[in-house]
């Protein structure tokens, strides 16, 4: 008997000389009712170096990240988390490349713009890389009241970045009413390397690449400027309402919606209750007790 309760206790405690690893494996997976432990969900999985399982079957990228993994919750918790790392500057330095590569990783999933851009069928670079431009031009005067500036950049430029990533050029807006503090605007107006304040306001498109590659990746990037440029009516503008829940999130005033919202509470009129207490001389009270579903007064 004592030699079995010495092999029971042996397979309950791990030996000092086992692997670190493995120790707190088993420190997790113990439980000292004998009730078998329920393994945390991992919210979102580990990415590998090339970004998937290797399983070969092509159904499940490991370093994807799907939209049932992703939630505004997750990503407003990781911009709180980025603010609070931002108290002790340059001590927690790796944390915080973790988690912006996180809040990028998650932000590209919920909030990716869907442009129709053509994958491009660039040839092999041929020739001195060089520098082109073009403009297109904002149509203020056909829409006066339309925030095209917010539409191209997006909340804190995500969107110009994201069309930069696809078309391989850049995208700035410059001109007339370019600049969000319009008396440093002002001030700024005919100096040197502002003279693009003297134009009307546009969006200037630049690439930098070989010949045979620049005018391609110019064009599509052009392409979708123009049809960015294009309003959409009003409650169906799908890139209007992603900028905006992220620009939410951004600000921390973003509410999450319940999955399961609350019924509605029915309203049920106030009883009048006999109070139980009666006076000294044997009558009940005449003050009636009002119960009323939304709570005491």
């Amino acid at each position: 008997m004592e030699t079995s309760a010495a092999t029971s206790a042996g397979q309950r405690c791990t030996p000092i000389g086992q692997p670190l690893l493995k120790m707190f494996k088993d420190f997790e997976t113990f439980t000292p009712f004998g009730q078998p432990k329920t393994p945390k969900k991992q919210l979102l999985p580990l990415r590998s170096d090339k970004g998937n399982t290797g399983s070969g079957n092509g159904n499940s990228a490991q370093g994807e990240v799907t939209g049932t993994e992703c939630t505004m919750e997750y990503l407003a918790d990781l911009l709180k988390e980025k603010k609070q790392l931002a108290l002790f500057p340059q001590v927690f330095r790796h944390m915080e490349r973790l988690v912006d590569e996180e809040i990028n990783r998650v932000r590209m999933a919920l909030f990716q713009c869907h442009f129709s851009i053509e994958r491009l069928d660039l040839p092999e670079p041929e020739g001195e890389p060089v520098t082109i431009q073009e403009k297109v031009y904002v149509p203020r005067k056909e829409h006066p009241d339309y925030n095209f500036v917010g539409r191209i950049l997006g909340p804190r430029g995500m969107t110009a970045k994201q069309l930069e990533q696809e078309t391989g050029c850049k995208i700035m807006v410059r001109g007339r009413g370019s600049m969000r503090d319009r008396r440093k605007e002002e001030m700024n107006r005919g100096k040197p390397n502002w003279e693009h304040l003297d134009d009307e306001l546009h969006v200037l498109v630049q690439c930098e690449d070989t010949p045979n590659r620049a005018y391609t990746k110019l064009k599509a990037a052009v392409d979708q400027i123009k049809k960015l440029l294009i309003p959409s009516p009003e409650g169906t503008d799908e890139l209007k309402r992603k900028q905006l829940m992220e620009l939410a999130i951004i600000n921390g005033t973003y509410r999450p919606v319940n999955k399961y919202p609350l019924q509605t509470p029915r309203l049920i009129a106030p009883m009048t209750l006999v109070s139980p207490i009666r006076h000294p001389n044997g009558s009940i009270a005449a003050q009636p007790i009002f119960v009323s579903p939304t709570g005491s007064p």
